[in-house]
């Protein structure tokens, strides 16, 4: 699988979630505080849009959840106690940081399109 299209695919994937990870672990929580003070105006607008809000909230919690365990752990590995059989083992950690990451970023864009619809006021 060294030299396949599939080796290469994987690894190419491997390396951008990586790299968006790395970013991620501190975009997360900016994003996240920027989308609730953008759209906190939901809270008043109307009951859906208070249930649109808390449903974001708890979302983004266990998102932060997940990603704080990873990234203790992607730390312990810096500090150069054992975390895995390579150094790939890093990578992956950052890589699943970063799929969690892709995956707020899709939640966030369909939060602001069900707020756009609740409020009917384009943001």
């Amino acid at each position: 699988m060294n030299h396949s299209m599939q080796g290469v695919l994987l690894i190419t994937a491997m390396y951008t979630f990586g790299v968006i990870g790395l970013f991620g672990i501190t975009l997360f929580p900016v994003r996240a505080a920027s989308l609730f003070r953008k759209h906190f105006f939901l809270w008043s607008a109307s009951k859906s849009g208070k249930w649109l809000l808390l449903v974001m909230l708890l979302v983004c919690a266990v998102l932060l959840f997940f990603c704080l365990e990873i990234t203790i752990n992607m730390s312990r590995c810096l500090l150069g106690y054992h975390c895995g059989p390579n150094r790939a083992s890093g990578w992956l950690m950052l890589s699943s940081i970063g799929i969690w990451y892709g995956f707020f970023e899709f939640l966030s864009l369909l939060f602001r399109m069900l707020s756009r619809k609740i409020s009917g006021v384009a943001t």
